[in-house]
């Protein structure tokens, strides 16, 4: 999959993020469906996670407003979901924390990160330069890399790769971790934005560390029980969601990934810096 170039400015890593993923958001703002509705325990679960994770980040100190920005010029699942994770560990932490608390707001954008590094060599990039990573650092730093390039447009249907597993550099910890990514309904560009606020949050909070095995797998989207187990108070230090508004019906919530881990006790607002 090719990256596609846009022609307007930078778009935020979320269009929700206003009424979800902000400072000051207020979750109960959502109209949920009537109690008769089938689907209303599931909205009722749903902003009730949401709005935990608001309160978990909202309670803590620390600087807001920090951003990171990818450029995207071939994409590929693996290697993207690789990228992330070894990006977001590789953090020190004070801007992963405040990254954190910003709820890893990020921009994307079009170009090929070996030209773009001769200009801008402090970025993370992967192996075969499909993607590189700048940041996180108070938006305004960006704004130099983000006039030079254009946003990522990825109007087509987001892909539904085979499963796949990603081994995390470092000695081998014998921990796992299963994700889930839903794809029905989702475009290439906001694929991006669900998976890249899924498995960088996952890390930041030491859910997933170095030397840790990921398994992902794709589904149009998600079952009863794995939804169930996702939205499970009591697993909500072993599991990392992403719920943000639905694109098909804006009014309600959906869950768009989460990562299930066999570590226990994972921490908001606790980058690992190892």
């Amino acid at each position: 999959m090719t990256g596609q170039t846009g022609s307007t400015a930078p778009r935020g890593s979320d269009p929700a993020l206003p009424d979800i993923d902000g400072p000051g958001a207020d979750i109960q703002d959502i109209d949920l469906p009537d109690a008769e509705d089938p689907d209303g325990s599931l909205q009722t679960l749903l902003q009730t996670s949401a709005a935990a994770r608001l309160a978990r980040l909202n309670d803590q100190p620390g600087h807001h407003f920090h951003t990171a920005a990818v450029v995207v010029d071939t994409l590929t699942p693996q290697s993207f979901v690789r990228g992330v994770l070894d990006f977001a560990l590789s953090l020190p932490e004070q801007p992963a924390d405040a990254w954190l608390r910003t709820f890893t707001r990020t921009i994307f954008l079009a170009g090929r990160p070996a030209t773009v590094a001769a200009r801008f060599p402090d970025g993370y990039a992967t192996p075969d330069n499909a993607l590189s990573w700048y940041g996180p650092v108070p938006t305004v730093h960006l704004k130099s890399l983000s006039r030079l390039l254009r946003a990522f447009a990825g109007p087509a249907q987001a892909p539904a790769p085979e499963p796949f597993t990603v081994r995390l550099p470092g000695p081998d910890t014998g921990f796992r971790a299963e994700a889930v990514v839903a794809t029905a309904d989702v475009t290439v560009a906001d694929y991006l934005v669900h998976s890249h606020h899924l498995f960088a949050e996952a890390a930041l909070r030491g859910l997933v560390r170095p030397g840790d095995t990921v398994h992902v797998t794709h589904r149009p989207a998600f079952d009863a029980p794995r939804l169930r187990d996702a939205l499970d108070p009591a697993r909500a230090d072993r599991v990392e969601t992403r719920i943000t508004h639905d694109t098909a019906a804006p009014e309600l919530l959906r869950l768009y990934g989460a990562l299930f881990s066999d570590r226990t006790g994972g921490k908001a607002c606790a980058p690992n810096a190892s």
